[in-house]
């Protein structure tokens, strides 16, 4: 289950590469779409819960917010980042054009957005420990 997360922080990672060169940009999003799919998959599973085997960051978000009412706060991530995944896998024309500003959007919404789950996980590792201690 953690080799999830260890591969959407790989994901990330490859997003930061892609990001210097302006002829990747649309992967680099792609990237990003998938580091966080891979996260919320790991939280998903962390929580005790199966995930489906969809790419829709919404959807998946939405599972977490059962779980976790502050992932709320990350859905506006979920509508941005969604569009990169089926464009690059089932593209329907000519590639959006990308701006330096959202490729930065991505790269720091994801960035933050993994951030925010290695502080939940330690929270909750804190209260389980806290839990067992009488």
């Amino acid at each position: 289950m953690i080799e999830l997360f260890e591969r959407a922080r790989k994901d990330m990672e490859l997003a930061r590469h892609l990001s210097v060169d302006e002829v990747y940009w649309d992967y680099c999003c792609f990237f990003c779409h998938q580091a966080v799919e891979k996260a919320l998959k790991y939280v998903i599973a962390s929580m005790g819960g199966s995930y489906p085997d969809i790419h829709d960051l919404q959807f998946l978000f939405n599972l977490c917010i059962e779980k976790e009412s502050d992932f709320r706060d990350w859905t506006d991530l979920a509508i941005f980042l969604n569009p990169f995944y089926y464009e690059i896998v089932s593209p329907t024309g000519p590639y959006p054009p990308l701006s330096q500003n959202l490729v930065f959007k991505a790269i720091e919404g994801t960035e933050n957005l993994l951030k925010f789950m290695e502080e939940l996980s330690e929270r909750r590792r804190s209260q389980n420990e806290g839990d067992q201690n009488p």
